[in-house]
């Protein structure tokens, strides 16, 4: 709805064309690859796909994880199943199934959670990025697969803000974003787990450390008015 929106209201989000790139984890990862992005190992079954083929081509435990996921977390109130051998793995794939959700085998990035690291940042409507920053996670729930808990601030992690910016870059996004990473310590490369186009629940934490994201938002949209923020505060734990 964002034409008859923006009729009336400032919207500070691109159209669905770039934003439905981004929120389907299968067409973000497919794009990631195409540019050189790492991601984790993943597959989409499909009706010519045997379970011969999925499970000697992805190692035990796995993930199912959605394509989009708000149906999903509606119907199970988690963010991906966890398969531990193949009979899990084929029920959770026939249930998605007769719930009409898509989904993809993924393999399960080691390593604690304080691996997950996010890059936040703001691009404004001419392309320049206003502001970014480094979070990294100290705690979430539940524990593997959810929502900080615990974060904070750390310097900016030039593997993953050159990566984030390349994708961001290559969809033609504007606005707030946070891409998520986990460091994988078999390849020793970040890879992606997911882009968040929204503001997201640490909004408080950010500005607090110095980057208001809302209000560059807003000097961007309303005003039209864009200074750069070149700095914030690190260790800061929320």
């Amino acid at each position: 709805n964002r034409e008859i929106l923006s009729k009336q209201l400032f919207v500070a989000h691109e159209s669905w064309k770039v934003i439905g790139r981004i929120i389907n984890k299968h067409r973000l990862y497919k794009h990631a690859k195409r540019i050189g992005v790492p991601v984790p190992k993943t597959i989409v079954p499909n009706g010519g796909l045997n379970p011969s083929e999925i499970t000697g081509a992805m190692a035990f435990p796995c993930i199912v994880k959605p394509f989009q996921s708000t149906r999903f977390a509606e119907i199970y109130h988690k963010k991906v199943l966890i398969a531990h051998d193949a009979a899990q793995l084929f029920q959770a794939l026939q249930d998605a199934k007769r719930h009409a959700i898509d989904v993809m085998i993924s393999e399960i990035i080691p390593g604690a959670d304080t691996r997950l690291c996010h890059y936040r940042s703001y691009i404004d409507r001419r392309g320049n990025v206003l502001a970014e920053m480094c979070t990294r996670k100290v705690r979430q729930h539940p524990q593997g697969f959810g929502m900080a808990s615990a974060a904070k601030t750390i310097p900016i992690i030039p593997e993953i803000r050159t990566q984030a910016r390349k994708l961001l870059s290559a969809l033609g996004y504007r606005g707030e974003s946070s891409a998520e990473f986990k460091w994988d310590p078999r390849d020793q490369q970040y890879k992606l787990i997911e882009v968040n186009v929204r503001p997201v629940l640490p909004e408080e934490h950010f500005a607090a450390a110095g980057i208001n994201f809302p209000q560059l938002a807003y000097q961007d949209l309303v005003k039209d008015f864009r200074r750069p923020v070149n700095r914030y505060v690190l260790d800061l734990y929320w």
